[in-house]
C-alpha cells in the first residue's frame, strides 16, 4: 500500500466530514422558529420536567402535584421534539438525495462526498433520537405516579 495514498484519502474524508457538520439539519424557517422566546421557554421547561420525572422519584421525594405538572410540560415538550423530529427527518432526505453535500463534481472527491452524506444521515438520525427518550422518560413517570397511587 502506497503510503501517501492513505493521508490524501484521509483529507477527502474528513473535508466532506467538515462540509456534512456545517451543514444545518434543519430548514431555516424552523430554525428562526426556535428563536422564539416562548419556543425557549418550552425547551427549559421540558428538560427540566424530564430531569424532575427521572430523578425525582429516587433522589428526592416530590409531592404528586409536582409530577404532573412535570408530566404536563414532559408532554408539551415531547410533541415538539416530535413535530421537530419530523422536520428534521423531511429535510435529511432532502439534503441527501440533493447535491448539498458533493464536493465537487469530480470522481476524486467521491469519498469526501461519501462521508459527507454518511455524516450527514448520522447527525439527522443522531438528532431524531432523542424524542424516543423522552418517551420512555413520560412513560417512567406515568408508571411511578400510578405506583405510588396505588394503582
Amino acid at each position: 500500500m502506497n503510503k501517501t495514498i492513505f493521508p490524501a484519502s484521509a483529507k477527502r474524508l474528513f473535508m466532506g466530514i467538515k462540509k456534512a457538520h456545517n451543514t444545518p439539519i434543519l430548514p431555516d424557517n424552523i430554525l428562526k422558529i426556535q428563536n422564539y422566546l416562548s419556543i425557549r421557554i418550552i425547551r427549559v421547561l421540558g428538560g427540566i420536567s424530564v430531569l424532575t420525572i427521572l430523578l425525582g422519584r429516587a433522589y428526592f421525594h416530590y409531592p404528586i402535584y409536582v409530577y404532573y405538572i412535570a408530566l404536563f410540560f414532559c408532554f408539551i415538550f415531547l410533541i415538539y421534539r416530535i413535530i421537530i423530529s419530523y422536520f428534521t427527518i423531511k429535510h435529511i432526505i432532502k439534503i441527501l438525495k440533493s447535491d448539498e453535500l458533493d464536493i465537487r463534481n469530480s470522481p476524486l472527491e467521491k469519498l469526501a462526498t461519501i462521508g459527507a452524506s454518511a455524516w450527514g444521515g448520522w447527525k439527522g438520525a443522531c438528532d431524531t433520537a432523542q424524542p424516543i427518550g423522552v418517551s420512555l422518560s413520560d412513560m417512567i413517570g406515568i408508571d411511578e405516579i400510578l405506583k405510588s397511587s396505588g394503582r
